[in-house]
């Protein structure tokens, strides 16, 4: 508790949270707070992670945790829904029985492409396009997880 206290003074002195209301409870007043904005931009120095790469772990996984969930009830109730693996082991797919058919269901890809720093460049933007682009539409019934990712490296674990 104590440490929840400090970080929550640490953010206030920071500007990062105000106060919402104080509303009383059993007679003492109750501090309820809210960030001031929506997005932050936080120096990893001010981060309690012991590297970046634990950072972004911390970060992903409850993400990555709840499509992996969400992912296996779709392949339960579909059972058309296929895994394919590449033996290279650098290419893995979740695709609905190929990817020209089928419903929005579930669809993922891993895989390890051999780019030019332009080609990444312009891949980069187009994926950040794709996220505007959806971000304009008009919202649906069905919630869908959208994870678009892109690093230098292999895909290979």
């Amino acid at each position: 508790m104590e440490q929840a206290y400090y970080r929550l003074n640490r953010l206030r002195e920071l500007g990062l949270v105000t106060v919402r209301e104080e509303p009383r409870r059993g007679g003492r007043p109750i501090k309820q707070y809210r960030a001031v904005s929506q997005r932050f931009k936080i120096p990893f120095a001010l981060t309690t992670a012991e590297t970046r790469a634990a950072l972004i772990r911390q970060m992903f996984t409850p993400y990555l945790e709840e499509w992996l969930r969400s992912s296996g009830r779709t392949l339960s109730a579909h059972p058309d829904q296929t895994i394919t693996v590449y033996l290279a082991g650098e290419h893995l797919d979740i695709n609905q029985g190929g990817w020209e058919r089928g419903p929005a269901v579930n669809v993922g890809t891993w895989t390890t492409l051999n780019l030019s720093p332009e080609t990444a460049r312009e891949l980069q933007g187009r994926m950040l396009d794709l996220v505007a682009w959806l971000g304009r539409q008009p919202p649906g019934d069905t919630p869908y997880t959208l994870a678009l990712l892109l690093g230098e490296g292999s895909a290979r674990p």
